[in-house]
Formats: structure tokens, C-alpha cells, sequence
């Protein structure tokens, strides 16, 4: 693994555009990201989906790339997004999410230290 990076694949039998982040990004990484992130979502926009983030080793960011985030969470949001779900390791990357989460007027989001968990959550029907 390099040390900064992410790779976004899309399950689209369970509409879930699973995500993961790590290390500390340049601009061009949020940018390179940012268009990833729309062209996956691309392919289950029209119906309820899911995010399944794996920030476990996405460090704090500088202002102009946690910009670039937050558009992929306001792409996500005016696009359908029903719930994201975030893996994370530490309760740093957790604060930074939840609050930017809470500031984009994320739908529903929680966190999780398994991707089973996080999977079971993302499906299970409001009750």
C-alpha cells in the first residue's frame, strides 16, 4: 500500500459504493478522488444507496482537500444517498468525520470497526 491513496469499487447488487482512504493527501489526490468517487456513485444513482467508507487510516487533511471531501459528501447527498457507514480505528478521524458529516447534512452515518457490522447496518430496513 502507498503511503496516501484510495480506491472506490461498487457493489451495485446491494448498491453500497464502498471507499477507502489513507494517509495525507495533495490536492490533486482530493481532486483524482472527488471525480472517482462521482463516476463510481454514477452507477447507483436513481435508487436508495449506500457508503461504505473505510477511514480507518485517513489522516486529518489540509482545509483544501477536506473541501474536496465534503463535496463527495454533498455529491453523495443531493444524489440519493440513503446511509454512510464509516470504518474507522481511531476516535480522530471519527470527530473529523462526524462533524463534517453533521455540517453536509449527512442523511444517516455511523461507525463501525467491522465491515460486517457496518454492511449489516447499511441494509437493515428503518424499523
Amino acid at each position: 500500500l502507498k503511503k496516501k491513496g484510495f480506491f472506490v469499487e461498487v457493489d451495485t447488487r446491494l448498491a453500497i459504493v464502498k471507499v477507502k482512504v489513507w494517509g495525507f493527501w495533495a490536492l490533486e489526490d482530493g481532486v483524482a478522488y472527488l471525480e472517482e468517487f462521482k463516476r463510481a456513485a454514477q452507477k447507483v444513482v436513481g435508487r436508495p444507496w449506500y457508503v461504505l467508507a473505510d477511514i480507518s487510516e485517513f489522516k486529518a487533511q489540509k482545509p483544501e482537500v477536506s473541501a474536496l471531501v465534503e463535496q463527495t459528501m454533498a455529491f453523495a447527498t443531493s444524489n440519493g444517498l440513503a446511509k454512510a457507514a464509516n470504518l474507522v480505528s481511531s476516535s480522530l478521524g471519527k470527530v473529523q468525520i462526524q462533524r463534517l458529516s453533521q455540517a453536509m447534512g449527512l442523511p444517516e452515518f455511523s461507525f463501525f470497526q467491522s465491515e460486517k457490522q457496518a454492511i449489516e447496518w447499511l441494509l437493515a430496513t428503518a424499523a
